[in-house]
Parts: C-alpha cells; sequence; structure tokens
C-alpha cells in the first residue's frame, strides 16, 4: 500500500460514512456490483449483508436481467480495467448509483486502487489514527 499512514479523521470518518451508505442501500435491495470474488468477500468483511454480484463472469445481457428495476450500485476498481468494466455496465443498467464509487476514490484513491484492499486499508487506519489520538 501506498501513503496510507497520511489519511486524517476527518476523511477516516468519510469513509466510514461511505460504507455505511452502502449498507443501507444493500440492506434495502440495491445490488452491489464487483469484479470479482476478492472484492466480495472484502465487501462481506464491511458488514455489507445483500446481493453482491461478481461481474467478471457474467454476460452483460444476463447482468441487466439480474439486476432488472433495483437499482445498481457500480463498485468496480479504480484502475483501467475497472474503468474500462465501468463504462460498459453503466451503458446497460437503468437505475445505477456511481457516487459511491466517487466517493470512495476520492478518500481512498491515493493510497489503494482496489475494493478488495478496503478492508485492510480501514484496519490500518483506525489502528494509526486510534494511536494518534
Amino acid at each position: 500500500m501506498r501513503k496510507m499512514f497520511m489519511i486524517g479523521l476527518k476523511d477516516f470518518e468519510a469513509l466510514m460514512k461511505v460504507i455505511e451508505e452502502l449498507r443501507i442501500k444493500s440492506d434495502n435491495g440495491s445490488a452491489i456490483l464487483v469484479e470479482g470474488k476478492k472484492d466480495r468477500i472484502a465487501l462481506r468483511n464491511l458488514g455489507i449483508r445483500g446481493d453482491i454480484i461478481e461481474i467478471s463472469s457474467i454476460p452483460n445481457s444476463t447482468l441487466a436481467d439480474m439486476i432488472g428495476e433495483r437499482e445498481a450500485v457500480i463498485l468496480t476498481d479504480w484502475d483501467e480495467r475497472g474503468e474500462k468494466i465501468l463504462k460498459q455496465i453503466a451503458g446497460i443498467i437503468s437505475f445505477k448509483d456511481l457516487k459511491i464509487r466517487k466517493r470512495i476514490i476520492s478518500i481512498t484513491g491515493k493510497y489503494i486502487h482496489s475494493v478488495e484492499e478496503l478492508p485492510t486499508f480501514i484496519e490500518k487506519a483506525e489502528r494509526i489514527l486510534r494511536n494518534r489520538f
């Protein structure tokens, strides 16, 4: 991980608020779209209990049918591949949330680049901030 230790309390609190919003959306029926198994496991570790769909092995037409009229939170990694997948998926899903991903990236983008890194990032930030205050 890069520059992990520079996150401040304000950014950490903002990140935790976004994660809580993701939990609420998931609990209320939104599908969370991630690239693969490690991303799904990471979100489960963060307490996301609802429908998390690994999109890496699902054809776009099947994905659109799986989502139906539900909102989908697209949470691809913030690397070149993730951006490409995001653009492909965003074009086929009617009700989508891209804001959560953008907010997570705005807070963590200089430190990590993937969904699967979130739990470790949060744990380390918690530990560092606890020692700092």
